[in-house]
């Protein structure tokens, strides 16, 4: 199943590498390097999941997630950071659907994207 994913992330290293293995899989992948041109993608772009990185300039990605979720609650969220655990409150029903920690192979990230689209599905 193909699936359109949005990325949320300033670092261009890891942009590279999720957009090589979600169109690799053969997802659709839309990109915002902050947050503000972020909640625009969103808006803008029929999406199935994103993936938001926790530290982004002008606004943590904990709080973008809190804006996604209010402006579009049935969008599957990942939160993912490299900086070990989610901060707290920000997974669960007003956050994003899951916590991805940094690094993760390639499987691990596709087996969240497809656990958090399968879980927004069923809702």
């Amino acid at each position: 199943m193909v699936l359109r994913i949005g990325i949320i992330d300033d670092n261009a290293m890891v942009l590279d590498a999720l957009i090589f293995v979600l169109r690799d899989r053969g997802h659709e992948i839309s990109v915002a390097e902050n947050a503000f041109n972020g909640l625009a993608m969103v808006a803008s772009a029929p999406l199935d999941a994103v993936i938001v990185d926790l530290n982004l300039p002008g606004m943590k990605g904990d709080a973008l997630v809190r804006e996604i979720r209010c402006r579009h609650p049935g969008l599957a969220i990942v939160l993912t950071s490299g900086q070990g655990a989610a901060p707290e409150g920000s997974i669960g029903e007003d956050g994003a659907d899951a916590f991805l920690p940094r690094p993760f192979t390639p499987n691990v990230l596709l087996a969240c994207i497809a656990g958090v689209t399968a879980s927004r599905d069923s809702q």
